[in-house]
Order: C-alpha cells, then sequence, then structure tokens
C-alpha cells in the first residue's frame, strides 16, 4: 500500500501496523487465506492503535495541566513574597524609626508626643505580630498540626462577640455592622476560638472593602442541619474568575492587589479551619454589588456531638 508523500511519522507508523496486521495479498490481489477471522484480527489491531493514541492523547493533556499548574503556584508564591516582604517592611519599619525619634529627641520631646511614639510602636508591633501568627497558623494548619478543641457552643453569642470587637474601627471608618442575633439559639460543636478567627478574618475583609457610609450585614442560622454564618458587604465585590482562587495559599484578589493591602493569608487560613469542622466556606457577589461570604458547618458530626444532657445544660447557662 502506497504512502501519502504529506502523511505524518505517526500516520505512516499507523498504516504500517496496519499492513502489518493485514494478510498478504497474491499475485491475483486476493488475500492470502482470506477469511473472517483476519478481518476480525486486523480490526482488533486498529482498535489497540486508537486505544493507545487516545491514551498519550490524554496522558499529554495531564502533563500539560500538571506543568500549567506548576507554572501558577511558582509565580503565586513569587507574588506572595514580594508582597509578604513589603507587609513585614512597613511594620518594622515603623517601629525603627519612632524608636530612632524617641531616642533623638528623649531630651526635648513632650511628654504626650513621646506617649504618641509609643503608641505608633506599639500598633506597628501588633501588625507584625498578626503577620508572624497567621504565618504560623497556616504551616500548623498544612502540616495537620493545628490543635483544635470542639466543644457545645452558642454561636450565636461568639459572633456577636467578634461584631463587638470591630466597633471601634468600624466607627472610625464611617461604617456600620448589623448583626442581631436570632430568637432560636444555635448551638454546634466547635472551636470557639478558631470560629471566631474565622470571622475576624471576614469581618477585616469586609472593612477593608467597604465604602466609607456602607453597612456590613452578618447573619446565622441553619440550614439542612447545618450552621450557616452569612457576612456581606457593600463594596466592589469579586471578579468573577477569582471567587474560588481567593481561598487559595499564596493568592490575592486583583482588588487587593490594587491597593486595599493584606496578604491574603486570612481566606487561606479561614478554608482550613472550616475543613477542619467537616464544612465549607466560599464566596459570591451580591446583584446589588458588594461581596457575600458562607460559613457551613454541621450542627452535630463526628468530631464529638454533645449528649442531650450537655445540651439542656448548656441552654440553661
Amino acid at each position: 500500500m502506497d504512502k501519502p508523500l504529506n502523511a505524518s511519522a505517526a500516520d505512516i507508523r499507523r498504516q504500517s501496523l496496519i499492513e502489518a496486521a493485514l494478510p498478504a495479498a497474491d499475485a491475483d490481489g486476493r488475500a492470502e487465506g482470506e477469511c473472517p477471522g483476519d478481518c476480525a484480527h486486523a480490526a482488533t489491531v486498529i482498535k489497540r492503535i486508537s486505544d493507545s493514541e487516545q491514551q498519550l492523547k490524554n496522558l499529554l493533556e495531564e502533563v500539560t495541566k500538571a506543568k500549567e499548574k506548576a507554572e501558577h503556584a511558582n509565580r503565586s508564591k513569587s507574588e506572595f513574597l514580594a508582597n509578604m516582604s513589603h507587609e513585614l517592611r512597613t511594620p518594622l519599619h515603623g517601629i525603627l524609626s519612632f524608636a530612632a525619634f524617641g531616642e533623638k529627641n528623649e531630651a526635648t520631646a513632650k511628654p504626650e508626643k513621646v506617649l504618641e511614639y509609643f503608641h505608633k510602636i506599639h500598633h506597628s508591633g501588633k501588625i507584625l505580630l498578626d503577620l508572624v501568627n497567621n504565618l504560623l497558623d497556616l504551616a500548623k494548619l498544612e502540616s495537620g498540626k493545628m490543635i483544635f478543641k470542639f466543644e457545645p457552643t452558642h454561636v450565636c453569642r461568639l459572633i456577636g462577640k467578634v461584631a463587638d470587637e470591630f466597633s471601634s474601627l468600624v466607627s472610625e471608618r464611617g461604617l456600620t455592622i448589623h448583626y442581631q442575633e436570632p430568637d432560636s439559639e444555635t448551638i454546634a460543636t466547635v472551636d470557639r476560638d478558631k470560629i471566631m478567627q474565622v470571622v475576624r478574618n471576614l469581618l477585616s475583609n469586609a472593612v477593608k472593602f467597604s465604602p466609607k457610609g456602607g453597612t456590613i450585614n452578618i447573619s446565622v442560622g441553619q440550614r439542612d442541619q447545618a450552621l450557616r454564618v452569612r457576612v456581606a458587604d457593600q463594596g466592589a465585590g469579586i471578579p468573577s474568575a477569582e471567587l474560588d482562587t481567593i481561598f487559595e495559599e499564596f493568592v490575592q484578589s486583583s482588588t487587593t492587589k490594587n491597593g486595599a493591602g493584606g496578604t491574603g493569608l486570612g481566606l487561606a487560613i479561614s478554608r482550613q479551619i472550616v475543613a477542619a469542622h467537616e464544612g465549607r466556606i466560599w464566596a459570591e457577589n451580591q446583584p446589588e454589588g458588594g461581596a457575600v461570604f458562607f460559613i457551613e458547618i454541621p450542627l452535630l458530626s463526628d468530631k464529638g456531638a454533645p449528649l442531650s444532657n450537655e445540651m439542656d445544660d448548656l441552654r440553661a447557662r
């Protein structure tokens, strides 16, 4: 059988294999030993060749995806390290600068000015400590070394405490937090401190992206035997393509990169904590504008479902 002049190497190889599988023809052009069995054998060989080609194609696609994923992860880590360097330098620069001012003006500065230096040093130190703690938390969560203490908890009251913590900050920024505890108490088996940390992260984001005069709405309820927490802001929202990736390590929203600040660690830590509670966390954009974050956690799970007498005691408190 003649091979086309413009045939590729793969086509020529496939044709050669097919020819080898077909019975040879005699001088009259008839196949020697021509019978249905020979045709069946040729068809089997052709199918095997086709299957092998498909497997190679699938393997090539997997390798390509793995390469793209690795390149994306590498770019994300580079961006994260560059941003983290900036985030670490800023409070360190503040600490060193105001300490230097204090040393230089120690003899002549007024007491209130020295006190101002101390306040700014303390503020910068707290920012630096939060950054380090976030990095340590993320490392512990990823290595499975984070310790959780699951116990029956009044979740609505817990979230109310976190909202109160932000009262001073939102007032300074001209914002309002609207949170009204539901009439019926929701009790879930959670790690209190870790859940408060997740809600703090969501509220920090909401405050960061909310316009002056905006309102942050927090609600708590139950859905299909799960606790659902909702935190909504009136900011610019999240680009649709980033609704999932913002929860990944070393990834920041493009909105953050445009000037809102932050390292992007908060959402990655929150996802890990919620996953440890056998729950899920996700983000959506509201039709009227702004982003909304949801947390869903099973009310009772194999992390330690409270006994009935424990529930009664807890409700009595």
